[in-house]
């Protein structure tokens, strides 16, 4: 009879350690997945500076400095 309990036992532990296993699991993955939202935005923004940037680019060479202005 003590045997079967100690195996009932065990078992339970077993089970226990699986679902925190499981529930572990689970939050890596949504941090996984907040990492990678992470960097896609962050790939977004950059490539937003950089049009930004281009398009100032553009617009600067289009205005001529004037040169000795109020001279």
């Amino acid at each position: 009879m003590n045997t079967i309990y100690n195996q009932e036992s065990y078992r339970l532990k077993l089970i226990d350690e699986l679902e925190s296993l499981r529930k572990t699991i689970s939050l890596l993955k949504i941090q996984i997945s907040a990492v990678q939202v992470s960097d896609r935005l962050l790939n977004l923004n950059n490539q937003h500076d950089e049009l930004s940037d281009s398009k100032f680019d553009i617009i600067t060479t289009k205005i001529p400095l004037e040169k000795n202005s109020g001279k």
